[in-house]
């Protein structure tokens, strides 16, 4: 804010100028603006004043500073709004005078966001946003001015054809629309209006038996990134919960991991348990653990090994790191055991959640109905 007289910076709100003293008037209701460019006229105590945003330029501190022209001492509102021409560049050299406007970008207000916002979201969700940030390198640092909805929309679609990863570029790129609009760099969220994909419902394949085998014949050869999946397939845990898991929370006394769920009151609170198969290969990740966290990389990283270890073992190309959750529920069901206790396994509250968790192919389906009695009874 600048006093009325002297034009010296003083304290937004200010009723007093602390430099010559005079009393500040201001009623933002009597100000009318007409949008950058085009000027804006309003009453400053008996005149009126014509005023002109040219544009944007940074602060040391990162900050946006608004750079203007103003004429004050108007008789009347007419010949503030007939000034208001003769103060916009006339010449190339009146032009080269001016401060140029910096090029503000969705970059910089990712910094502002990283370190605010973010940070105080769950680990899961940071990695998400983290990851949707690496896939727009060209949208991050282009003028933010300049985008349109075209742009976003086809970038979107090129980077996340799916309904998720779409979801988190959408969303992280509103947060920081509403930054950029909070600095009045514009006018318009463009990330509200863009289309995500449908969503697919299709629940993700379990692992069989046999590609369960060529995991461990895989892990035996010395590939560590295996375990990861076999830690997934025989815990039931969740990717999200393999990415944000620290070491501390590995019972290897009790043979659980606790503490260590993600989303829901009853994942977090339900321990998982470790089988003594697996036992072997969660001491051998915390051996190569670097750090506190027992996955030493990136989630992006990862589901890049995940796909060459599917490829390694001859398994589906279509299996996804979550498809070793319903290889859980698959497994025990396929072994009888009892739903409630599966339900326990996988940390659900409901069984009908538990339910959709379960994949049964004809195989067993066949050998079920072909054990019923094949006679009448006798007599």
């Amino acid at each position: 804010m600048l006093c009325k007289k002297c034009e010296k910076e003083i304290p937004d709100g200010a009723i007093w100028c602390p430099w010559c003293g005079v009393k500040q008037i201001a009623d933002p209701k009597k100000k009318k603006s007409r949008g950058n460019g085009t000027g804006s006229v309003y009453r400053s105590g008996k005149t009126w004043t014509a005023e002109v945003t040219l544009g944007y330029t940074l602060r040391e501190d990162g900050s946006m500073k608004r750079v203007f022209k103003r004429k004050k001492g108007f008789a009347t509102k007419k010949e503030a709004h007939e000034y208001i021409p003769l103060m916009l560049p006339k010449t190339q050299q009146e032009a080269a005078d001016e401060p140029a406007p910096v090029k503000i970008t969705l970059e910089q207000y990712w910094k502002i966001y990283s370190e605010n916002k973010l940070a105080k979201l769950s680990s899961s969700k940071q990695g998400h946003y983290q990851t949707a940030h690496r896939k727009i390198p060209e949208i991050m640092v282009a003028d933010v001015r300049t985008l349109t909805i075209g742009l976003l929309q086809q970038t979107v679609n090129d980077v996340a054809p799916t309904y998720y990863p779409a979801k988190d570029l959408k969303t992280l790129l509103s947060h920081l629309f509403d930054l950029a609009m909070a600095d009045q760099v514009v006018t318009v969220n463009l990330a509200e209006h863009i289309e995500l994909p449908k969503m697919d419902e299709e629940q993700p394949n379990p692992f069989t038996e046999e590609e369960i085998a060529a995991l461990w014949t895989d892990y035996a050869a010395g590939n560590t990134i295996t375990g990861y999946a076999l830690l997934m397939i025989y815990t039931g845990m969740m990717p999200g919960e393999l990415f944000a898991l620290t070491v501390d929370r590995i019972d290897l006394d009790n043979k659980m991991i606790v503490g260590a769920g993600l989303k829901t009151k009853k994942r977090k609170q339900t321990p998982m348990v470790l089988a003594d198969c697996i036992l072997p290969v969660v001491i051998d990740l915390i051996n190569h653990a670097k750090g506190d966290k027992l996955l030493p990389m990136r989630e992006d990283v990862y589901r890049q090994e995940f796909k060459a270890m599917l490829a390694r073992c001859g398994c589906r190309p279509d299996l996804v790191p979550y498809s070793c959750r319903h290889t859980t529920a698959t497994g025990l069901a396929l072994e009888n055991i009892a739903l409630p206790v599966i339900k326990e396994v996988m940390r659900h509250t409901k069984i009908t959640t538990t339910e959709r968790y379960i994949h049964i192919d004809a195989t067993p389906m066949l050998e079920a109905v072909n054990s019923l009695r094949k006679e009448a009874p006798k007599g």
